[in-house]
């Protein structure tokens, strides 16, 4: 499992160094006092690689248990089905338009997560539209991708 654990951390922390790579080259990360459009992805960048290390210097000072886990099909399946929707919601964000897609995404989401029958992830789905779409388009005027609308 510390293999797995080794490897995970890794690609973390090299997938984090890459998104830094290219925050760092836009041209607008300010400051602390005045923050530009890339500081708090900065921010996150290094939060995420911090994390990463860390966990990738716990699992190495770590002693041997020798254990392997096995991960139940459900369980893997469920994740691979929240990892592919996190995905898709890059380029649906874009295509379809940002209240579509983070309709989609949540509810997705919600459901893999076990929410049973649909009008309470459809509820929060809605919600969650239409709140990004009241802070970003109404109170920060930030346009979104309209996508389809």
């Amino acid at each position: 499992m510390q293999k797995a654990e080794r490897i995970f951390s890794f690609v973390i922390a090299l997938l984090c160094l890459g998104y830094l790579f290219f925050v760092w080259k836009m041209d607008e990360l300010g400051s602390v006092n005045e923050p530009g459009a890339a500081f708090f992805p900065a921010v996150l960048g290094m939060l995420g690689l911090a994390t990463s290390l860390k966990l990738l210097l716990t699992s190495m000072l770590a002693p041997a248990d020798g254990k392997a886990v096995n991960i139940p099909k459900p369980g893997l399946l469920r994740f691979l089905i929240y990892l592919a929707a996190s995905l898709l919601f890059i380029p649906f964000f874009e295509n379809l338009g940002a209240n579509i897609a983070i309709f989609m995404l949540v509810l997705v989401l919600t459901k893999v997560l076990g929410a049973k029958g649909w009008v309470r992830p459809v509820a929060l789905a809605s919600a969650s539209s239409a709140v990004a779409y009241l802070l970003f388009v109404v109170m920060l005027e930030v346009p979104l991708p309209r996508g389809l609308f």
